[in-house]
C-alpha cells in the first residue's frame, strides 16, 4: 500500500514537471488592451491641430461630460454628443484651452430645453459684466482639418442679458477669444446680448458663425482673422462691432445687417485687407477715426 501511494505521488511529480516544461517552449500569444475614449492616447493624451493647423498633442485632458457647472484654467476635450442646460462659468484668470474631437458635439441650451427659459439664459465665459472677465482666455481647437467630422460648438442664448448676475448673458463672453479650428455657432437672439464678447478675437481657423442683438461680435480690442470663416448676422446695430483695428490676413468674413440703421462692420480704427482676401455678404461698414486700406 504504501508503495502504491509512493509511486502515485511520484507520476504526479513527472506530471507536472513535463507540463511545465511544455508550457515553457510554448510561443504564448501576444495581447494588447486598447481603451479609446473619443481620440485620447494613453492616460488622457489627445491631439489637436494649433493656431498653424500643425497636429499637436495635449498629454493630459479632461474629458467634460455636460454636467459641469463651471471650469478652471486647464485642458478639455470633448467626446461625442453632451449638452450643457446651465451655463459653463469659467473660473477667473488663466488660459482654457477645448478641443472639440472628431464627430463631439458640445451644445450649451436648446430652444427646447425644460431648463430653458427668459429668466435662465446660458452662455460660456465669465459672469456677466464681471470684472474676473480681463485676464480669462479661452482656445477652442479641432483635431483635424477634414470635411464632415470637425468638432462643433453649439451655444443658444436665445432669452438676452440677465438681470442676474449668476448667468453669463452673452453666448461667449471672456477676455481673449482664440478660434484655431472647429464649427462654432454663437446664437444670441435675445435683447441687449452678443454671440461674441471679447476684447481680443483670432480666427486662425474653423467655420464661427455669429448672431446677436445688438451686434453679433462685439469686441472693444482687436479682431485678427488668418484663416477660417466667420459669419456675422444682426437685426439692429452692427454684425461686427469693434473699438479697435480690424486685420484681414487670411480666410473671409460674410457680415450682415436687416437693421435699418445697422452696418455689417463697424470699426473704432483702422480696417486692413492683406492680398486677395475679401469681406463677402457686407451690407454697410462704417468707420470711426480709422480707414480701410487694401494690401
Amino acid at each position: 500500500m504504501k508503495k502504491t501511494r509512493r509511486n502515485s505521488f511520484r507520476n504526479i511529480i513527472s506530471w507536472l514537471l513535463t507540463l511545465s516544461m511544455l508550457l515553457g517552449t510554448m510561443q504564448m500569444p501576444e495581447y494588447t488592451l486598447t481603451v479609446q475614449a473619443g481620440d485620447q492616447e494613453g492616460a488622457g493624451a489627445v491631439r489637436y491641430l494649433d493656431e498653424s493647423g500643425q497636429e499637436q498633442t495635449c498629454e493630459s485632458a479632461t474629458i467634460l461630460t455636460g454636467n459641469e457647472t463651471s471650469l478652471d484654467p486647464g485642458w478639455y476635450v470633448v467626446n461625442g454628443d453632451i449638452v450643457f442646460h446651465n451655463s459653463v462659468i469659467l473660473n477667473g484668470q488663466g488660459e482654457y484651452h477645448i478641443i472639440l474631437a472628431d464627430y463631439g458635439k458640445m451644445s450649451i441650451g436648446t430652444s427646447d430645453d425644460s431648463y430653458y427659459s427668459e429668466d435662465s439664459p446660458v452662455g460660456l465665459g465669465c459672469l456677466y459684466d464681471d470684472e474676473r472677465k480681463n485676464g480669462i482666455k479661452l482656445n477652442i481647437y479641432a483635431q483635424w482639418s477634414g470635411v464632415g467630422n470637425l468638432g462643433e460648438l453649439y451655444i443658444n442664448n436665445d432669452s438676452g442679458s440677465p438681470e442676474d448676475r449668476a448667468m453669463v448673458g452673452d453666448a461667449i463672453n471672456v477676455d481673449e477669444l482664440t478660434i484655431n479650428g472647429g464649427e462654432i455657432t454663437c446664437y444670441a437672439g435675445g435683447g441687449n446680448s452678443y454671440g461674441i464678447n471679447t476684447k481680443k478675437l483670432t480666427i486662425n481657423g474653423g467655420s464661427v458663425e455669429a448672431f446677436g442683438n445688438p451686434h453679433a461680435v462685439n469686441c472693444t480690442g482687436t479682431v485678427s482673422m488668418n484663416g477660417g470663416s466667420l459669419k456675422a448676422e444682426q437685426n439692429k446695430g452692427y454684425a461686427i462691432n469693434c473699438s479697435g483695428n480690424i486685420m484681414i490676413n487670411g480666410g473671409s468674413i460674410t457680415a450682415t445687417t436687416t437693421g435699418e440703421n445697422g452696418h455689417g462692420i463697424n470699426s473704432g480704427e483702422d480696417i486692413t485687407i492683406n492680398g486677395d482676401n475679401r469681406i463677402i455678404g457686407l451690407s454697410r461698414m462704417a468707420l470711426g477715426n480709422g480707414e480701410a486700406a487694401l494690401t
